[in-house]
């Protein structure tokens, strides 16, 4: 049970509060400095872009998404410092894309994408001895360790959990200090059709 907020819309709330945890675990796991790289630009990608953010002072922060429109708001909103628009199901491509566009072997590697078969772009994305969190519901365990294991990656990997024990507090707050997040949201509801 989370407090649905009086101040905000409530549609919008609970388009946060349902994935809540993303932003609460990224702001847990990010380090103040380094590389964060995000899988996915949905809403959970946006809330642990906007957490990666509040979380750190320094360092870098990516987004990659299949969808270029995607990519291009949430970095067009200063959500990420990279914005790589990439098929994340292939790995090799992915990886390619991501390198080309400059961004390094992410410490932190979130997925959250609603896709299945992108664990292997998040094993080749996590730089040796990083974290990554796999968030998505669409995560094949299995084939993320197995593979691990044949690529012969030093990753550890962390099953996000929809809970926290702030209950959603964390995300609401935030959704309410970055405007980033707002306008970001609030762009992907004006694409949804009527």
């Amino acid at each position: 049970w989370g407090e649905l907020p009086d101040d905000i819309d409530p549609k919008t709330a609970v388009e946060v509060l349902d994935v809540y945890g993303a932003g609460s675990h990224v702001r847990d796991l990010a380090a103040a400095a380094g590389t964060v790289c995000v899988l996915g630009a949905g809403h959970g990608g946006k809330l642990a872009l906007a957490a990666a953010r509040d979380a750190m002072t320094g360092g870098t922060i990516v987004a990659a998404d299949v969808d270029p429109d995607a990519v291009e708001r949430v970095q067009r909103l200063g959500l990420c410092d990279i914005g790589v628009a990439a098929d994340l199901r292939d790995p090799l491509g992915a990886i390619a894309a991501l390198r080309e566009a400059g961004a390094p072997p992410a410490d932190l590697t979130v997925l959250v994408v609603n896709a299945t078969g992108c664990e292997s772009t998040a094993i080749l994305a996590t730089a040796d001895g990083g974290t990554i969190l796999l968030y998505s519901m669409a995560t094949s365990f299995q084939a993320a360790a197995l593979g691990a294991d044949g690529m012969g990656r030093d990753v550890r990997m962390i099953v996000g959990n929809g809970f926290a024990p702030d209950r959603g507090s964390y995300a609401l707050d935030l959704l309410r200090r970055d405007r980033a997040l707002r306008d970001a949201l609030a762009g992907a509801r004006e694409k949804e059709p009527a």
